[in-house]
């Protein structure tokens, strides 16, 4: 440590000067001769001078950071949007699971169903609409392999206007494309039976290469029939391990149901997407997927309305419907457009 040497004759200008760079230059000032005083005096103002310009040099730099600063929060103030809570009338409800009930601003551009419930009916579990008296709806249901041997005939009695039957699937975990082992017998009967009839392919591409193939091996499998109804993409989260498609993007599973419905429609069929409404609202990207058909599914209403905000053309609303030549628990789906007017 360095220990300096008090001298007790030290003026206190002398003793206060020793702490600072100048303390020689005042040393001088104080005590020198005139000549050494004069110098002294003049390096001291010189010294002062340019400190005082370079304090307002570096006073001038950080007037220009802040202006520039400001410039640029300005900049950003203007690129981000506000945003403004939407009025009443544009928010849609989800009751979810997890978190209740919550409230999500309604999408522009994405038409509403303009539906009147006060015309929709319910009766012995199933719905119909009437406009004026008379039924505008059809009454349908959504089959694959696990309803094993259907009468055709007697669904067609029952009153079942359409059945929208499983193509085939693409595998969870595997990834492989294959055809529901009863399409084929389940398309020929129904149409025998005078069942209009539309298909469905459960999705799992995960990219849009794989759309594309999903598609393809749909319009390879229908070509020998005559579809009246659409051909539809099914889109679902499934709570099962290793499910290709859970950890797929929203943004990825809107091109997904892009690029199949695109195919679809260039080969002359009208495509269809099918999800559910947590799908539709929290991950799809309706903005892209509204100008296609919807089929939406929203189950155990018994008799309530649907909730779903935005628009679609058919309604799944069971996973246990009782149709006669059906011995297993069927989907049931009300349609709300006349596809044999297209």
């Amino acid at each position: 440590m360095y220990n300096r040497r008090i001298n007790t004759k030290e003026t206190p200008l002398q003793s206060l000067s020793f702490y600072f760079p100048l303390q020689f230059i005042s040393y001088y000032v104080i005590i020198g001769d005139m000549n050494k005083k004069i110098a002294a005096i003049l390096i001291l103002a010189l010294a002062i001078i340019l400190t005082l310009i370079a304090l307002v040099i570096i006073g001038q730099i950080n007037i220009g950071k802040l202006k520039a600063e400001n410039l640029s929060l300005s900049a950003y103030a203007s690129a981000v949007p506000t945003f403004t809570y939407p009025e009443s009338t544009d928010l849609v409800t989800i009751k979810d699971s997890y978190l209740g009930e919550i409230s999500i601003a309604a999408l522009e551009g994405v038409p509403r169903n303009s539906y009147d419930f006060d015309n929709l009916y319910y009766s012995d579990g199933r719905y119909r609409y009437e406009v004026d008296g008379f039924i505008t709806s059809s009454t349908g249901i959504d089959v694959s392999y696990y309803s094993e041997t259907i009468d055709w005939e007697a669904v067609k009695a029952d009153g079942i206007d359409f059945a929208m039957i499983r193509v085939g699937y693409r595998g969870y975990e595997s990834g492989e494309l294959t055809v529901d082992t009863k399409f084929h017998e389940y398309i020929a009967g129904a149409i025998d039976a005078g069942v209009d009839v539309g298909v469905y392919f459960y999705s799992q591409a995960v990219d849009a290469k794989e759309a594309l193939e999903e598609a393809e091996f749909v319009i390879e499998q229908i070509k020998p029939y005559q579809l009246s109804y659409p051909v539809a993409l099914d889109i679902e989260i499934t709570s099962a391990e290793n499910v290709r498609q859970n950890e797929v993007s929203g943004e990825v599973l809107t091109e997904v149901c892009e690029v199949f419905c695109d195919r679809i429609f260039e080969e002359g069929y009208r495509p269809m997407v099918y999800a559910n409404k947590r799908m539709a609202y929290l991950k799809l990207d309706m903005r892209r997927v509204c100008k296609y058909d919807f089929w939406y599914a929203e189950h155990d209403r018994d008799g309530d309305d649907p909730t779903f905000a935005y628009d679609f053309r058919m309604w799944q609303y069971s996973s246990e419907g009782k149709v006669d030549g059906i011995n297993t628990p069927v989907d049931l789906n009300i349609c709300f457009y006349n596809y044999n007017l297209d």
